[in-house]
């Protein structure tokens, strides 16, 4: 993998920790490819955005080279899911929408993740990742991680039901 240099010791380090919430929260994926707003509760609304940020985060740890491609299979269900979300004008719907957060509908971050979803799914030639320029897949790649735990940040924040061994305090991470 192409990161900036002295970074391979933070991917080997924070590899585990990816898989870990991708396993958790796929655990919980609907047939449908997208997930309930409260991950483990059915009850609750179905919502879009989990499924772009997971999709997004599986295709760049895939070109990245820090997750197996055994994930692929699961990101294309979510992007195709999240695909199907999109109306006539080109907006995502069905994301946990502002102003309230609190029901399915519209929101910024929405169609933000759903483009970054698109961009690392893109054909391998055409990500960055791949750039014969290795300027641009080095500052790519140190973009891609920060991204990456930043959605896995979020998600982990928004669904820590997802992760029973987070919430219960079983791990103690310095």
């Amino acid at each position: 993998m192409r990161l900036c240099g002295g970074r391979e010791a933070d991917r080997q380090r924070l590899a585990p920790f990816l898989k870990e919430l991708l396993d958790g929260c796929l655990a919980h994926q609907r047939a449908d490819g997208l997930f309930h707003d409260v991950v483990d509760r059915p009850e609750s609304f179905v919502e879009t955005n989990l499924a772009q940020m997971l999709a997004f985060s599986i295709y760049t740890g895939v070109a990245g080279g820090w997750l197996p491609a055994s994930y692929v299979p699961a990101a294309d269900r979510m992007r195709a899911a999240a695909r199907a979300k999109v109306d006539q004008y080109g907006f995502v719907q069905g994301v946990c929408g502002a102003p309230r957060f609190d029901s399915a509908g519209v929101a910024t971050e929405g169609q933000a993740f759903f483009l970054m979803m698109e961009v690392a799914g893109a054909k391998p030639g055409a990500h960055p990742a791949n750039s014969d320029d290795p300027a641009a897949a080095t500052c790519y790649h140190f973009w891609a991680m920060k991204t990456l735990l930043l959605c896995a940040l979020l998600a982990a924040t928004a669904y820590p039901q997802a992760i029973p061994t987070w919430r219960s305090g079983a791990r103690r991470h310095n």
